[in-house]
């Protein structure tokens, strides 16, 4: 498995903020996995009080972080892989999204 790159990874461990609005304004930090021509703060800005507000629980940051570390490589087992494409004509209808609309349209 490769090493993640050193920004990545201090945004990754870093101490979570102490109150909502630093968790907002921390949003800038959302850009190390962003596009960079792309990337609209403002928006990440909107997301990081939906996901604030929404749920906010440092503690299960470090549980998945342990998670993640403890299950190893799986590099191996992607190749191995398969799912339903939609184009899949076995499916018999588009995959459904959970904003509660289909693929394609």
């Amino acid at each position: 498995m490769e090493n993640p790159h050193p920004e990545s990874l201090a945004v990754l461990l870093a101490d979570p903020p102490p109150d909502r609005q630093a968790y907002i304004d921390g949003a800038s930090e959302y850009a190390v996995w962003a596009s960079k021509r792309h990337f609209d703060l403002e928006r990440a800005r909107r997301f990081a009080a939906a996901s604030y507000d929404r749920a906010f629980y440092p503690e299960g940051a470090s549980r998945q972080m342990t998670a993640i570390l403890a299950s190893g490589d799986r590099a191996g087992g992607l190749s191995r892989l398969r799912r339903a494409d939609a184009r899949d004509p076995r499916l018999g209808r588009r995959p459904h999204h959970p904003v509660g609309r289909t693929a394609n349209r």
